[in-house]
């Protein structure tokens, strides 16, 4: 069970590399990432509970908690959806 452990954690690890290796090249421009992007960086200047939105709030928290991290809203919210595409 360890060695299949150690094999998907080397994998994680090498898909992750490469992913970030191609993060200049990542385009986070169609209208919903860039609209998530910037409530995510409004919610970060005045923080609040979210009670209702078009999408759920959770992805704005943590984007605004990616941006709090790194204060950059081009590559913050990519670098967030990399992180968990290889925790998922």
């Amino acid at each position: 069970m360890v060695v299949k452990d150690k094999k998907i954690f080397v994998l994680a690890a090498a898909v992750l590399i490469v992913k970030f290796a191609l993060l200049p090249l990542a385009q986070n421009a169609d209208s919903d990432a860039a609209c998530r992007t910037w409530l995510g960086l409004a919610w970060l200047q005045h923080p609040v509970w979210l009670t209702h939105s078009v999408w759920g709030p959770f992805h704005f928290y943590m984007t605004g908690a990616a941006l709090a991290i790194w204060n950059n809203p081009v590559y913050a919210p990519v670098a967030l959806n990399i992180l968990l595409w290889v925790v998922m």
